[in-house]
């Protein structure tokens, strides 16, 4: 019995380093650092990634307008590009992200340039090629810094192609946000799944032959 579970045990490590093969990979891009500071263009590409700027009517989240620019702040804390609004203003400022194909998107990081309890954002998510209606939109997620935290580190967990990065003014005045950061998770290569099959196919003929009559003469 004792050479059975030893001759078993031994196998485990083939199988639990194919099983990491097959884990998804992460992959963090952090737009603070990876481009310049300051005035950017309306549209830049970073690790495949389209990053566009709009502005966007308040009253007609359908209406959007080309004339903004991407800024990349640096002061401080607050780091990343600008998505952010002036309360009284008639449109947003907007910040669309297109991974070129959807993608499962982990979550990202948003620095709030307000340190007091006062900030709001939204954040949608589609599969749908053009400029939507935002009005029309479910978030994905929203919130505030209520606690007055600078950094905030946002869970999505889904897959999109696009996601909007929106500051709402809502009930607060000054909503300021940069985008910091996204986190994208890669599903396991096919050649991972294969291989994992394998080593269980493996795994299975190991613990058969082990089984058999004659091959356990210690137990």
């Amino acid at each position: 019995m004792f050479t059975r579970i030893r001759f078993h045990l031994e196998a485990l490590p083939l199988i639990l380093g194919l099983c990491a093969l097959s884990a998804s990979a992460s992959t963090i891009i952090d737009f603070a650092t990876a481009l310049p500071p300051g005035d950017l263009q309306q549209s830049v590409t970073l690790s495949g990634i389209t990053i566009t700027a709009w502005e966007v009517s308040q009253t007609n989240g359908n209406t959007w307008t080309n004339d903004a620019v991407l800024n990349n702040y640096q002061q401080g804390n607050a780091l990343g590009l600008g998505v952010a609004s002036a309360s009284g203003r008639s449109t947003l400022g907007v910040i669309r992200l297109d991974f070129g194909s959807p993608v499962l998107i982990g979550g990202v990081d948003l620095s709030s340039l307000d340190t007091s309890a006062k900030g709001e954002f939204a954040i949608y998510g589609s599969n749908s090629a053009g400029q939507p209606d935002l009005n029309s939109m479910v978030a994905v997620a929203s919130g505030t810094n209520a606690d007055g935290k600078v950094t905030l580190t946002i869970l999505i967990n889904q897959s999109f192609r696009y996601l909007f990065f929106v500051p709402e003014d809502g009930n607060y005045a000054d909503s300021d946000f940069l985008l910091e950061s996204v986190t994208t998770d890669s599903a396991p290569e096919p050649v991972s799944l294969v291989m994992v099959g394998a080593g269980l196919l493996l795994f299975g003929l190991l613990l058969a032959y082990s089984e058999r009559p004659g091959t356990n003469k210690s137990g």
